[in-house]
């Protein structure tokens, strides 16, 4: 193996560096989201609760069946569709 990177040249060099730099990401991204552990079931419903504020806040239940052009009213049915699922 040593033979094979001597071989390669002073390009081995750069090559090198960046892998250990990946290498070092790739551990502090898994310690980091091993430690951010969430409760999934609460953040989808704070998240479901925040979607439903926002629909009521922007009008959307008002554009729903109005004679508006669609662009205004295409949110709203986007979100009324995810939302059957």
């Amino acid at each position: 193996m040593v033979k094979l990177f001597a071989d390669g040249g002073w390009a081995m060099w750069p090559l090198l560096v960046l892998l250990i730099i990946g290498i070092a990401v790739a551990i502090e991204r898994l310690i980091t989201l091993s430690r951010a552990a969430i409760d999934a079931e609460e953040f989808f419903k704070d998240l479901e609760g925040a979607l439903k504020k926002w629909r009521a806040r922007s009008g959307c239940s008002a554009v729903f069946g109005n004679a508006r052009p669609r662009s205004f009213g295409y949110p709203c049915r986007a979100f009324a569709d995810a939302s059957r699922h």
